[in-house]
């Protein structure tokens, strides 16, 4: 079993410019998408879908690849504040389309023929089980701004809500919303 690993395959270290660059870049694209989701939030959902899920699959990218080299590093050196203060930073710049998130997602579960458009389009085909899954829980969603606070609680890493975890929490919300809607 391999017990060490080299992050410098990602980054060689905060210090690294294409670590800033990564992060800079992280920032634009959350933008980027606010600002697409804005352009597209009138149209047929398959209209939109496409260059949604395109924009998002390059902020999860960025999102994914500067968490794993942040969280990684922080396993190891967990009293290193820098780490946690960039963390934190990344953690905040992910918050700040939370509801446009949540909105693009409603938008593309209203997709009614997923077939049809996943032959037209690839990228449609690609994420064709993701938007199924997002059409099936979209009727258990709640509002865009409080799906936007609770999925913010969970993202800030609070660890519980009295004795129940934010996911547990926000399961028995959803939980109790299905089950009034029956």
């Amino acid at each position: 079993m391999k017990t060490e690993w080299n992050l410098e395959v990602l980054y060689k270290g905060l210090d690294d410019p294409a670590y800033e660059a990564d992060m800079k870049r992280f920032e634009e694209a959350q933008e980027e998408f606010a600002a697409l989701y804005e352009s597209v939030k009138d149209k047929k959902p398959e209209e939109a879908a496409e260059a949604l899920l395109l924009k998002k699959e390059e902020v999860w990218g960025l999102l994914f690849k500067l968490d794993s080299y942040i969280s990684l590093r922080h396993s190891v050196e967990t009293e290193n504040g820098e780490l946690m203060a960039q963390e934190n930073r990344l953690m905040r710049i992910a918050n700040k389309n939370v509801e446009t998130e949540l909105a693009a997602d409603k938008l593309i579960a209203k997709v009614e023929d997923v077939d049809a458009l996943a032959e037209k389009s690839r990228v449609v085909a690609e994420y064709k089980n993701m938007i199924l899954r997002k059409k099936q829980k979209e009727q258990y969603l709640l509002k865009e701004e409080v799906e936007a606070n609770l999925v913010s609680v969970r993202s800030r890493n609070e660890e519980s809500i009295g004795q129940m975890s934010v996911d547990e929490f926000i399961s028995r919300v959803r939980g109790e919303i299905k089950s009034k809607k029956r």
